[in-house]
This record gives C-alpha cells, sequence and structure tokens, in this order.
C-alpha cells in the first residue's frame, strides 16, 4: 500500500477538494490536481502543473508502471443526475503531466477512496461514501477504466447518531496475498464494520467473505499491513484509535490503542495510516490534535507502542505520505493541512521514530491526497 522505491528524483500528486472555496481567501481555490518535483534530500516541492476540470479529486491511485493515474470525483448527487466518478489519466513520462483517457460512474454518491490491482486482473475498487457501497471496475488494454463489473451495498448503522446513521464505506484496497486469492478490505464508518470481499480473477466480480463489526462509535476509516501481510492496522476516525488483527489468525483481534496524546480532551478525528518503509513505526494523523502519531512496531507480537506526537504546522491533516529518506535510516513524510492550505515536509529517523519538519512548507489549497511517483531513468523531467 506503500510505495517503498528508493532514491532522490520523485513526483508529488496531489488530490483535492476544488468546493471548500472561500471567497475571502484565494489560498482556498483549487483548480483540481497539482503535480510537483522533490527530492528525498531537501523535501521542497516545485510546481510542475495544474490538471483542471475535475471537480474534488480528493482521492488518487497510480498503477505500479507509473504509467496511469486515477482520480475519484467526490461528488454528490448533481443537477444532471449523475453521481461521483473515477477519472483516467495517462502520465506523460516527458513532462509529468496528465492527460484524460476515460472517466466512468461509480454508480453512487461521493466517492472518497480509490486504489489499483495493477497485476491481473488489473482492476480498480473504489469506496463511495454517501450511499455505503463499493464497486469495482476493470482496466483495460490503454488504461481506461471499463464499465462496472463489481459491486456490494453495505448494511447497518451505529451510535453516532450525526455520522453513523447509515453505512459510510471510506475506504477499499487490495490484500493480495498471492494470485488466487486477492481480497480487498473496505472500512466503513457509518456500520462500524470491517468488510473483506474476495476479487473473483475471471469475471472481475466481488464475493463477501467476512464482516467484522469494531467497537460501538470507532469509525472505521483507513488501513494498513505490515510487509509480511501478517498484521493489519485499522485507523478508526471517530474515536481515534487504532486496531490491530492477526490475519493468520482469522483476524483476531490483538489490540486496540488511543491514537491522540495522553489526557487530550479535546475534538479530533482520526484521518490517514502508514507505515514506514523500514517497518519499524506507524504513523497516524490527528485532524483536531493536528499532529501526527508516531508508534513503534513489535515485529513478533504485531501490537504497536506509542512514541510521540508532533504537531503537523497545520490544520486538520488529512493524507500523509511517506518516501525513503536520501539519508541513511531516515524517511522523508509530507503531511496534507486542509484547512491551512499546505504541505509541510519532516524527516523521520528509522531508528528513534522521532519525526521532525525541515523547513519546508508548500501552499497547495485544500490538500486532502498526496501519491508519489519514483522519478526514474524513464522520466526527464528532471
Amino acid at each position: 500500500m506503500d510505495s517503498n522505491h528508493k532514491g532522490h528524483q520523485y513526483v508529488v500528486y496531489v488530490g483535492t477538494y476544488t468546493d471548500k472555496n472561500d471567497p475571502n481567501n484565494p489560498a482556498t481555490k483549487s483548480e483540481g490536481i497539482y503535480s510537483f518535483k522533490t527530492d528525498s534530500q531537501t523535501g521542497a516541492f516545485t510546481p510542475i502543473s495544474t490538471t483542471t476540470d475535475i471537480k474534488n479529486p480528493t482521492f488518487i491511485t497510480i498503477d505500479d508502471n507509473q504509467d496511469y493515474l486515477y482520480s475519484v470525483t467526490e461528488t454528490v448527487e448533481e443537477s444532471d443526475n449523475s453521481t461521483g466518478n473515477i477519472y483516467a489519466y495517462q502520465i506523460d513520462k516527458q513532462t509529468a503531466q496528465l492527460h484524460f483517457v476515460n472517466s466512468q460512474p461509480t454508480n453512487g454518491l461521493g466517492p472518497c477512496y480509490i486504489s489499483i490491482n495493477s497485476k491481473e486482473p488489473k482492476c480498480v475498487v473504489t469506496a463511495n461514501y454517501g450511499s455505503g457501497s463499493v464497486a469495482l471496475f476493470p482496466i483495460l488494454g490503454n488504461g481506461a477504466v471499463g464499465t462496472l463489473s463489481g459491486f456490494a451495498n453495505h448494511e447497518g448503522s451505529s451510535v453516532n447518531k450525526d455520522r453513523q446513521e447509515s453505512p459510510h464505506a471510506h475506504f477499499s484496497d487490495y490484500f493480495v496475498v498471492n494470485k488466487n486469492e486477492i481480497y480487498i478490505f473496505s472500512a466503513d464508518l457509518g456500520a462500524d464494520k470491517l468488510y473483506i470481499y474476495k476479487v473473483q480473477p475471471d469475471t472481475v466480480k466481488l464475493s463477501l467473505i467476512r464482516e467484522i463489526k469494531l467497537h460501538d462509535g470507532a469509525g472505521p476509516r483507513h488501513l494498513t499491513h505490515n510487509n509480511s501481510k501478517h498484521f493489519i492496522y485499522l485507523l478508526n476516525e471517530l474515536d481515534s484509535t487504532v486496531t490491530v488483527f492477526d490475519w493468520t489468525k482469522n483476524m483476531e483481534t490483538i489490540q486496540t490503542i488511543t491514537a491522540l496524546p495522553s489526557g487530550y480532551t479535546g475534538t479530533s478525528y482520526a484521518a490517514d495510516i502508514h507505515i514506514s518503509p523500514s517497518g519499524n513505526f506507524l504513523l497516524a494523523s490527528n485532524r483536531g490534535d493536528d499532529s501526527i502519531a508516531v508508534f513503534s512496531i513489535d515485529e513478533v507480537s504485531g501490537q504497536i507502542h506509542i512514541v510521540g506526537h508532533t504537531p503537523t504546522q497545520g490544520e486538520h491533516p488529512r493524507n500523509f505520505a511517506i518516501i525513503d529518506g536520501a539519508e541513511k535510516e531516515t524517511a522523508v513524510v509530507f503531511v496534507a493541512n486542509q484547512y491551512s492550505n499546505n504541505i509541510v515536509t519532516f524527516i523521520l529517523d528509522e531508528i528513534t521514530g522521532a519525526l521532525t519538519p525541515n523547513g519546508q512548507i508548500t501552499s497547495v489549497p485544500a490538500p486532502v491526497c498526496i501519491k508519489t511517483l519514483h522519478a526514474s531513468g524513464s522520466y526527464n523531467i528532471y
């Protein structure tokens, strides 16, 4: 789920909200998907281009070959009765600019997550937050998104009457064991459930394998796993906790721990979760506390232990991305602060877990999602 490419030069694509513009604040006026050059030495951003004519491209994904980028449009029902969409773009390896390929409706409202399986069967899956559903689409030979092939509606509600009145699928991503065992995890904030589907390789359809009920009011949001795929780490938005599962023991729950500082009493909502390239640390973002929580990972038990919390130097941190650092035993972390309209660069010490801002702050309107592309020799933008 996380890029572990080594090297110094990267392209960063940023998905944003285009409908959160404050007329009195030009810094909030987003025009679409932003791209930048960066490197793992400085973490400084240099603008490349902006892809316009797309509404609320809040979550994006890139195929393993770095040929195509796919984005959702997080919209509710429009005046023409259309719902959310997936946009496919070809990545120009000379300029890193995005060239439109096609679009497909997601068959649901408010799609907020998209991920890709780059091996056979090539397909993308979206989570439709507004309508509480998961939709699966094949990827065609030219990178285009094919017509809907798999679909599932979630069911249920939970104790938070404002946020959990109905299902709200917030995450859908692949968990590939082998070519015959391709699963999709989908976290549903509204139902307090984690759904596990199996992808049928020949038909690219979904089969529900299991539903796991979380504790009341958890609000499951995003998920990651360690490199061995032994342990699963689920971030719960509404109570800002991390729940740890053991895949090898039929998804037995082995731990639930807060992502907030001890004694914190304010309002905060967890947003994103990733494991560092070394596999030693797990990071989670907190909106309200406006921090990144850093946990150490016990590689034997899978349990996590808090190392500390680092302020994000902005407001309402959403997603973040991690790349290998240029210096030994370091990683570079880019954090998207939505409400303060900036992306802040941090250096993670892969030995101690210390997370330190390096002084690089980039203005980006309403940033939500950050994806990195390793600019190897096939890219000539440098």
